[in-house]
């Protein structure tokens, strides 16, 4: 079983933000649903939840490149065809904001085909959930800061590529209205193990994420296989193991049946040369001159007339 480290402990604390988790438990839409709904209803968005899927990304395993592990992005469209990306982080810095900047760009540039009016772009917007230090007393960020105690909006519309983070931790620090059910998910999110998510999901026992959230995640440890859950290495890897296989039965089998077909017409040319031999012998012809017309050995002749 997969284990997720209580707080105190030294083995590296698996919460649900940890990637593997945050995106095996996201990937389901009931959750993802329940949580786009809320953070539109905080920011007061027009955000009307349509599906979510795992976009899978490819590993660089060239020469002279090295080896990156991606992992899925979780990518959420909205009924407008706009995209909404989920990320999770550990800790938020520059290295981590130039990240997902990165993420969101690639999202966005490849809505576009040749030929593309640049004008129509749908908003790719990123919502980054981040654990661990942020240099804010706020939780909320896109480009300006949204504060948490007087909920103000710094913008009147979001640009097609509006960008958010939030800081879980931080709620622990700032009074909150239990009430607002985005906040509760944010509390939720801040959980350092599982024992403390049972514990808030039994706090509010009628809350539908919190109580799926926790089936997802006990799901997610039951299993070890999932450790390396969205992992495209591991995935490409497997994938060529089994092409490679495949691709070697094949022409394991073809090469097996042409030197079979080689291996048959010799043999059946030999046999032929010896039936004819060993009537050229029967009809009195000497060794050297059955050998000349045959191609046989004169030992495989001696043999020959010997044995009849």
């Amino acid at each position: 079983m997969i284990n997720i480290a209580p707080k105190g402990s030294n083995e590296e604390t698996k919460n649900l933000l940890y990637d593997q988790v945050f995106k095996y438990v996201f990937k389901h839409e009931d959750v993802t649903k329940i949580f786009i709904a809320a953070f539109a209803d905080y920011l007061k968005l027009n955000w009307q939840y349509k599906k979510v899927k795992c976009k899978t990304q490819h590993p660089l395993l060239a020469n002279r490149i090295s080896k990156k592990d991606f992992y899925t992005d979780l990518m959420v469209t909205l009924f407008t065809k706009d995209i909404v990306i989920l990320e999770a982080y550990r800790r938020w810095g520059k290295q981590e904001f130039l990240k997902s900047q990165a993420y969101q760009d690639r999202a966005s540039s490849n809505q576009f085909k040749k030929g593309s009016n640049y004008a129509d772009a749908s908003m790719v917007a990123i919502i980054n959930i981040v654990r661990g230090r942020v240099k804010s007393n706020y939780i909320l960020d896109e480009y300006k800061l949204v504060s948490i105690r007087n909920n103000d909006i710094p913008f009147r519309w979001l640009n097609n590529k509006p960008f958010f983070v939030i800081a879980v931790d931080n709620i622990k620090n700032i009074d909150y209205n239990e009430n607002i059910e985005f906040l509760r998910i944010v509390d939720f999110l801040s959980s350092s193990n599982l024992e403390e998510l049972k514990r808030k999901a039994r706090k509010w026992k009628d809350d539908v994420f919190m109580r799926k959230v926790v089936d997802y995640v006990e799901e997610f440890m039951s299993d070890d296989a999932n450790e390396g859950f969205g992992s495209q290495l591991e995935f490409q890897t497997m994938k060529a193991e089994i092409r490679g296989r495949k691709a070697g039965e094949k022409l394991g089998r073809k090469e097996g049946m042409i030197v079979g077909m080689k291996a048959g017409r010799k043999s059946g040319i030999k046999d032929e040369k010896i039936s004819i031999a060993r009537k050229m012998l029967l009809k009195g012809m000497d060794l050297d001159e059955t050998a000349e017309l045959t191609g046989l050995s004169i030992n495989v002749l001696e043999k020959l007339k010997a044995s009849q």
